[in-house]
């Protein structure tokens, strides 16, 4: 039966429809992420806040996230592993922080007088992936960093830098093959069962594992020292806290010429068990080496 005018107008309007429905998709589909693809440029992250306490919130392109320390113009995007982020903005809200997801970005610089909390957030554990041979500074002035998401040292020969007062805490997991330096006159506290091997340098200030609670550790280092404290920096190991050996027992060695696997080193005494752990509350200063 010939199609009437009234038909042909609906088979027309049908057509369209889909026309235009088949244009929407192939349009959509273009901007679908393609996880082939690099990830957008975004050299510096400055925290604002400005949405909420969380790191991979995305409100149409409203992050909590700007591209300068005055808080404008907004990233569009939250960090990724080419940005160096930084806390925080002027006027920054909500320091308290989680990531909300797993982050790799290049580098962390806290400047921010109020305390900043890294944490994970629901559906975590999550982790802090950090690609700089810097990965983290926290400068003269700022107030305390405790990150207790866990933490990726990517970077070759990590160097953590405390230079404020308050100190820094890292209470999530350390992981990486690079080994960790601590620089800077400020205390950085390890409270973790860390994972992280390559050893330990501590250039300046007190690296601290353990906090007298948690059951912090240390893994041996089979090539070489687990911690190597350098002149005027100082290695405090808390109660609760160990160092396990790859291999072999546990020596202590310095300019006096001590050595043994038990002793005052310095002004501290550190119990050695041979077998591969170190125990007890102690501090190594100046210029001495634990080694395996």
């Amino acid at each position: 039966m010939p199609a009437t005018p009234s038909r042909r107008f609906f088979q027309g309007r049908r057509k369209c429809l889909a026309t235009s429905i088949a244009a929407l998709v192939t349009g959509a589909a273009l901007w679908l992420p393609d996880s082939s693809s690099a990830a957008p440029s975004l050299p510096t992250a400055y925290w604002t806040g400005n949405q909420d306490a969380v790191w991979s919130t995305n409100n149409t392109s409203n992050t909590n996230w700007a591209t300068s320390a005055t808080g404008t113009p907004d990233t569009g995007f939250p960090p990724n592993s080419s940005t160096d982020v930084f806390f925080s903005a002027t006027g920054a809200l909500h320091q308290s922080t989680t990531l909300g997801q797993d982050f790799t970005i290049n580098s962390l610089t806290i400047n921010d007088p109020t305390a900043v909390v890294i944490g994970s957030g629901t559906g975590g554990p999550y982790t802090l992936t950090l690609n700089a041979t810097n990965p983290i500074t926290v400068n003269s002035g700022a107030g305390s960093l405790t990150i207790s998401a866990n933490v990726d040292l990517e970077g070759a020969g990590s160097t953590i830098t405390v230079g404020n007062t308050a100190g820094a805490l890292i209470s999530g997991i350390i992981s990486g093959s690079n080994g960790l330096t601590k620089a800077g006159s400020g205390t950085l506290t390890l409270t973790a069962a860390n994972t992280f091997t390559g050893g330990a340098v501590v250039n300046a200030g007190t690296l601290q594992l353990g906090d007298g609670i948690a059951v912090a550790s240390l893994r041996g280092n089979i090539f070489g020292p687990v911690v190597v404290v350098n002149n005027g920096a100082a290695f405090a190991v808390m109660a609760n806290a160990t160092i396990t050996a790859s291999n072999g027992s546990i020596g202590a060695s310095g300019p006096t010429g001590m050595s043994g696997a038990a002793g005052t080193v310095g002004l501290a005494v550190v119990n050695f068990i041979n077998g591969g752990t170190l125990t007890n509350q102690g501090t190594l200063t100046g210029g001495f080496r634990v080694s395996f």
